[in-house]
C-alpha cells in the first residue's frame, strides 16, 4: 500500500514538474531594447497631451521620445519621433520649429526609403506654406495604400486647392484606412467632420446633419471636445433640418465647450448664432 502511494505521489510530482518546466522551455522571453520601450512610453504621454491640447507638454514628451530613439539608433523610430515633434510644434503654432522638424523628417525618409513619412512631411510642409500665404503647386500623395493620417492631410490640401471631389475621396479613404483604437476613431471623426462641411457647402443639409451627428457619436467615444463643438455649431446652423429648440441646445453646448477651451473665436461664433436664434 505504501509503495503504491509513493508511486502515485512520484507520478503526480513528475507531471507537476513537466507542466511548470515545460512552459518555460517552449516560450522564449521577449527581449526589447530598453530605449525603444522608453520611446514608446514618452510617445504615449505625448499623444495623450495632444488629445488634451497641451502642446508644450506634448512637445516635451516627443522631444524625450526622440532622444530615446536616437539612443536606440533606429532610423525608422528616429524619423517617427521627429514627425511627432513636428506635429506638436505645428499644433502649438511654432511654425519655424515645425518646418525645420519636417525638413528633417523629409531628409530621413528619403535617406531610408520611408514613403509614408515622405508623403507626411511633404503634405505638412505644403499645408504650412498655405498657412503662411506662400504659393504652392498642386500635389497629392505619391503612392497608394497610405496610412489614414496621410489621406486626411491630402483631403485638407485638396479642399484648400478647391478640388472638392478629391477632398471627398480622400476623406472617405481616411475612414476606410482608420483603425478602431482611439487614434483611428479620432481620424474617422475628423474625416467625417470634413464630409459634413463639404455637404454643407453643397447645400445638402440632410447629409450635413447625418455626418455631423456621426461626428458627435465618435467624439463621445474618444473625447474630442473642440471637434465636438464644431459639429454642434454646424448642427445649430441647419435651419431646415432641426427644430429651433434643438438648434439652441447645440449652440449652447458649443459655446460652453469653446469657453472652457478658451477659444474666443469659437465662443463668439456660438454667441452670435444664439443671438440670431433667440430673435
Amino acid at each position: 500500500m505504501i509503495r503504491v502511494f509513493r508511486l502515485c505521489l512520484f507520478m503526480l510530482l513528475s507531471v507537476f514538474v513537466v507542466a511548470c518546466g515545460g512552459g518555460h522551455k517552449t516560450s522564449a522571453p521577449v527581449v526589447e531594447n530598453i530605449y525603444v520601450q522608453h520611446m514608446k512610453d514618452f510617445t504615449h504621454v505625448g499623444v495623450e497631451a495632444m488629445h488634451q491640447e497641451r502642446w508644450a507638454s506634448a512637445q516635451h514628451a516627443f522631444d524625450r521620445a526622440l532622444q530615446m530613439a536616437k539612443l536606440a539608433n533606429d532610423p525608422v523610430k528616429i524619423t517617427s519621433a521627429w514627425y511627432n515633434l513636428a506635429t506638436a510644434y505645428k499644433a502649438g503654432k511654432q511654425t519655424n520649429k515645425a518646418e525645420l522638424a519636417l525638413q528633417k523628417v523629409l531628409y530621413l525618409a528619403e535617406t531610408h526609403h520611408l514613403p509614408a513619412y515622405k508623403n507626411r512631411a511633404e503634405l505638412q510642409l505644403t499645408l504650412l506654406q498655405i498657412r503662411q500665404g506662400k504659393p504652392i503647386e498642386a500635389m497629392q500623395p505619391s503612392s497608394a495604400n497610405l496610412p489614414a493620417d496621410v489621406y486626411l492631410m491630402a483631403a485638407k490640401l485638396a479642399y484648400l486647392q478647391h478640388d472638392v471631389a478629391q477632398a471627398e475621396q480622400s476623406y472617405l479613404k481616411v475612414i476606410q484606412a482608420s483603425g478602431k483604437n482611439r487614434s483611428g476613431l479620432l481620424l474617422q471623426a475628423k474625416a467625417t467632420m470634413g464630409l459634413a462641411l463639404l455637404a454643407k457647402e453643397k447645400g445638402d443639409d440632410v447629409m450635413a446633419k447625418k455626418q455631423s451627428v456621426n461626428v458627435l457619436k465618435l467624439c463621445k467615444q474618444v473625447g474630442a471636445p473642440r471637434l465636438s463643438a464644431n459639429a454642434s455649431l454646424l448642427l445649430a446652423g441647419l435651419a431646415g433640418e432641426i427644430s429651433i429648440q434643438k438648434r439652441l441646445d447645440y449652440a449652447e453646448r458649443a459655446r460652453d465647450i469653446y469657453f472652457i477651451l478658451q477659444d474666443e473665436k469659437g465662443e463668439l461664433k456660438a454667441k452670435q448664432l444664439l443671438s440670431k436664434l433667440g430673435q
